[in-house]
């Protein structure tokens, strides 16, 4: 739910990934609710004095404190005892509650889901190393008019600033413009800036003076039900504005608020574009090339058919998490895109008690139980639909659809589950690691690492050549392992690119079947039982993908693989870079020869190493994916390979290097498939990871 947390003197609340910071929480007795019964320490709204919900122009000395006690805790917030806890409400949470008025015509009701994401939000806010909030939330929580309000909030109380909003299409965020105009209107006096225009202004809701200002002469003609401005003070001169779907639509503009709402969801053929949208708004909140922030920015989605409309809308999502990732800061302390992440899970955001609490154990009893029943139908797609609907990991939340694959969508959401059955038991299918030099072109050390580039679930197993092996033939070095292994990959030679979906460097290991060691698994005729279930060879057992800015270390990450694992690679060789990297290191024997299966009359004359990307070969490593999901998808123990191959099409495959390189892999291993190998019965039982050394080298 909520943790509390003390460090040096400083209490801190645990929110998702976050611990945040709190301000100095005051004795119990000074906080609200303190001493009622637990059933009656609920969220209260503030009553305001019958006398004060209409604009009065003279206030007696109980007025003015009260509204000036309100404008404190609107900055400052409250302390409330809430069942039984002791919870900060931020100022902007408590207007939210008790004056901001909904469509329904009512205030908000307290909900620790909402609290958490105002929580987070002042963090944003107060922390001058962060631009803005990337958040995940199911539907049906109240995003829209949060998001809305925070806008309002800070423009309505800022001078001189510009707050603007997009969304989806322009017809939602019209619809989201006319909510925060009608909120404003029913704002209570003493919070409500004046504002320019008549009650609804269809460009901007600007807080500056009207041209005709209302007076008291006015009034007396009108007789309209209106409070008397006092026009003494300079104007707010403060706007909100929206814009239509289009990422240039703020450029040039000095922003210090902004909203994208559902950034998940972009239709296709429209001109927004998340990534390129935030690249344009982000420098209309910085300063001294960012080394200041002035703005703060919130992209928020709901979860439900995410990537469903767009093959790119996936990427984007994922590209957006993970750039906001908090584990992985730069040298000034930001994240790589600047914003920070949180994801309100279905266990948080449904069912809550009479407190605003969630009932997290009725709603998960309801998801395992639907899953359940759902399973015993054998309803995969429903399933998969429905822990996307109601998710519990950020994994469920970006998961594919399967939607846009050429491979059997099901028997991959399968695979997933058998994954996740197998992690339930305690001991994870794979692990991350990094590769590293201990002695240049001599060893290459392994070590657990949880940003670690490679992931791998099978080591290089007793019976094989050791790590790190090779031999010498006319002159160079030469690998021992490649009988074992089929190497795939998807290398990339350009330093820029337009595309913020640029191609990355993809790589993928296969362990050829070895009919020996898994004849357990086999039938008599060769073909797995259970799908693979328990085979310890046929399957991909090393995956990587990774761009770096400067080739060369993607090449050089592929040399200490080969090296590592003693094995050559298939490359996709139309992109000659990385073959002139490898000669010049001395590793041109680790560049493998396309397999004489795949060649035609005219490629038996071709020498040259690696395999072209070509219509023919690229329909045979889809089909030999095609045909290993059919039959061996149980022996997948990578989610990545899933998760990638569960969006990749002929037609976008260029975007999936992951699965490309799984595909070269497999083309790797043609002609292989089987061999004879004897091994002790007491190798067949080490486990995967009892190889490593445990501790990290990092």
């Amino acid at each position: 739910m909520f943790i509390y947390s003390r460090e040096e003197g400083n209490l801190k609340v645990k929110i998702g990934e976050h611990e945040v910071p709190l301000p100095k929480k005051p004795a119990d007795h000074l906080i609200l609710n303190y001493g009622l019964d637990i059933v009656d320490q609920k969220f209260k709204k503030t009553e305001v004095p019958k006398e004060l919900q209409k604009f009065k122009n003279s206030l007696n000395f109980q007025e003015v404190q009260f509204i000036e006690n309100e404008w404190h805790k609107r900055k400052h917030g409250i302390w409330m005892f809430i069942k039984g806890h002791p919870i900060y409400i931020p100022g902007t949470y408590y207007v939210f509650l008790n004056y901001w008025i909904l469509k329904s015509g009512k205030t908000p009701e307290f909900r620790l889901s909402q609290w958490k994401i105002f929580m987070i939000w002042d963090y944003v806010v107060r922390n001058s190393k962060v631009l803005g909030l990337v958040l995940f939330k199911p539907r049906r929580i109240g995003a829209t008019e949060l998001t809305i309000f925070l806008l309002w909030e800070k423009t309505s109380r800022t001078r001189g600033i510009h707050t603007g909003m997009q969304s989806k299409t322009k017809d939602t965020a019209e619809e989201s413009y006319a909510k925060l105009v009608k909120s404003h209107n029913s704002m209570i006096w003493f919070f409500k800036p004046i504002n320019r225009g008549s009650t609804f202004s269809k460009d901007a809701l600007s807080f500056s003076y009207p041209e005709n200002k209302i007076t008291k002469n006015s009034l007396e003609k009108s007789q309209e039900d209106e409070f008397v401005a006092d026009y003494t003070d300079p104007e707010l001169s403060s706007h909100i504005d929206y814009e239509s779907s289009t990422s240039l639509a703020y450029d040039g503009s000095t922003l210090a608020r902004y909203t994208l709402n559902e950034f998940g969801k972009i239709p296709k053929r429209t001109d927004m574009d998340p990534i390129t949208c935030w690249n344009i708004v982000r420098p209309t909140m910085e300063l001294d090339a960012g080394q200041t922030i002035r703005g703060k920015a919130l992209f928020e989605s709901s979860i439900e058919q995410i990537g469903d409309d767009d093959d790119n809308n996936l990427d984007i999502c994922n590209r957006m998490w993970d750039e906001a990732n908090t584990e992985k800061l730069n040298d000034n302390g930001m994240t790589t895109n600047g914003m920070i992440r949180l994801l309100i899970n279905a266990l948080e955001a449904f069912k809550s008690d009479e407190w605003g609490f969630p009932d997290e154990q009725a709603t998960k009893r309801h998801i395992e139980n639907t899953i359940e029943h759902l399973k015993k139908s054998n309803k995969t797609k429903e399933i998969a639909d429905f822990k996307r609907k109601f998710p519990l990991t950020i994994e469920d939340v970006l998961k594919p659809s399967g939607n846009q694959t050429s491979f059997n969508a099901t028997n991959l959401k399968n695979a997933l589950d058998t994954i996740d059955e197998f992690n339930n038991d305690g001991r994870p299918s794979c692990r991350r690691v990094d590769l590293y030099w201990i002695k240049k072109d001599e060893e290459v050390g392994l070590a657990y690492k949880e940003n670690g580039r490679w992931i791998i679930s099978q080591d290089v197993q007793p019976g094989m050549h050791p790590a790190n092996s090779y031999t010498i033939v006319n002159g160079f070095r030469t690998p021992l392992n490649g009988v074992y292994y089929g190497m795939g990959v998807d290398p990339y030679d350009q330093k820029d690119t337009l595309s913020y979906l640029r191609s990355s460097g993809g790589c993928v290991i296969t362990r050829k079947l070895d009919s020996g060691l898994d004849a357990q698994h086999l039938d008599t005729d060769g073909d797995p039982l259970n799908f693979g279930l328990g085979m310890k060879t046929n399957q991909p057992i090393l995956t990587y993908l990774n761009r770096p800015d400067d080739p060369a270390y993607f090449y050089e990450d592929m040399i200490m693989t080969c090296f590592y694992y003693s094995t050559s690679m298939l490359y996709e060789n139309n992109l000659k870079a990385i073959k002139t990297y490898f000669v010049n290191r001395g590793y041109a024997n680790y560049l493998q020869k396309r397999p004489i299966s795949t060649m035609t009359v005219n490629s038996m004359r071709q020498l040259e190493p690696g395999i072209p990307a070509t219509a023919e070969t690229v329909n045979l490593y889809f089909e030999l994916l095609t045909s290993y999901i059919e039959r061996f998808y149980n022996c997948i123990k990578h989610p990545e390979l899933i998760y990638d191959a569960l969006e990749t099409s002929m037609k976008n495959r260029q975007f999936h290097d992951l699965t490309v390189a799984w595909g070269w892999s497999l083309v790797a291993c043609m002609g292989n498939y089987t061999y004879t190998k004897i091994v002790s019965q007491e190798d067949t039982k080490k486990e995967i990871f009892d190889l490593y050394d445990v501790n990290d080298l990092y």
